[in-house]
């Protein structure tokens, strides 16, 4: 194997790698102080929410699932199920995980209405009297109502530091999701894919690595980068699957399962977009490979 191949090939196994850590970094900072508490809330795209219960001081299984299963009762009175895990916390702090299904129902303009009042008072009643609260909505179109008003954290989240009954957050949530923009994303990846595909194969194909070659792997990788690129930046804010399965246009368990494949198609049309930009300047200034002789 030549100098130039292992190079490359060393590039890629340290992207790889990479990313690899980076999905698998995890870890929940939970409350040191007893009197500290943190719920997170991430509302889904399929009618269903979670919840994050971070008790401070070391709170045990029991405990969280007690305080959780509280949380769950006077938070979500109106879902049609919620159900509570043990988070091990990649070997920090364990927390408690609420599965709320039902927490609205799918549609053109389907609402979530959440008030944490009396689930913080509870919490208040427990000892916990500095809590804070972090919510962060779907990438959709929306309309929201936020009382006690509070700034953003992000394009989708917002927190409340929460010392008084007062100071309770509530959420009126309306959205209006639209479809194209999730297609939109469907074909920016698909985009990756192909692109990232064509510029690996004429690479491997070219038996003389003639500069035609070399133009059009470099190219179809950067058109691949390109396409993920842009999905990557606007998904958050623009564009966003969520679109689809917030609107009711497909089957939850297929939104699902498409978006575990869409999401490693993108990766792996990345990778190999990345690969095929590598390979082309690698090869650049490599003589042309020559046919066998006759």
């Amino acid at each position: 194997m030549r100098a130039g191949s292992r190079r490359s090939h060393r590039w890629l196994w340290v992207l790889i790698a990479v990313t690899f850590l980076l999905s698998a970094c995890s870890l929940r900072h939970v409350p040191r102080e007893p009197y500290k508490a943190e719920l997170l809330l991430d509302v889904g795209s399929t009618g269903d929410a979670s919840l994050d219960v971070l008790l401070g001081g070391g709170a045990e299984p029991p405990e969280l699932i007690e305080v959780g299963a509280r949380i769950g009762e006077e938070a979500f009175s109106t879902a049609s199920r919620v159900s509570i895990e043990i988070d091990g916390n990649s070997e920090g702090p364990d927390f408690a995980v609420l599965h709320v299904d039902g927490a609205y129902i799918p549609g053109q303009a389907p609402a979530f209405d959440l008030d944490t009042q009396a689930a913080l008072v509870s919490l208040r009643e427990d000892g916990y009297s500095d809590v804070r609260v972090t919510a962060c909505l779907p990438a959709v179109p929306r309309s929201v109502v936020l009382r006690p008003s509070v700034a953003q954290v992000s394009d989708n989240c917002w927190r409340w530091r929460v010392v008084g009954a007062d100071d309770a957050p509530s959420i009126l949530l309306v959205m209006h999701p639209e479809s194209w923009r999730a297609w939109l994303v469907f074909a920016l990846y698909g985009v990756t894919a192909g692109a990232g595909t064509t510029g690996w194969l004429t690479w491997l194909r070219s038996q003389r690595r003639r500069w035609s070659a070399r133009v059009v792997t470099i190219g179809c990788g950067t058109v691949g980068l390109g396409g993920f690129l842009v999905g990557a930046i606007l998904s958050p804010g623009i564009l966003g699957i969520d679109n689809l399965a917030i609107s009711g246009a497909v089957d939850p368990f297929l939104f699902r399962t498409g978006s575990i494949v869409v999401g490693l198609v993108g990766a792996g049309g990345f990778l190999l977009s990345i690969g095929s930009v590598l390979m082309g300047f690698f090869d650049w200034h490599r003589p042309p490979r020559l046919p066998p002789p006759p």
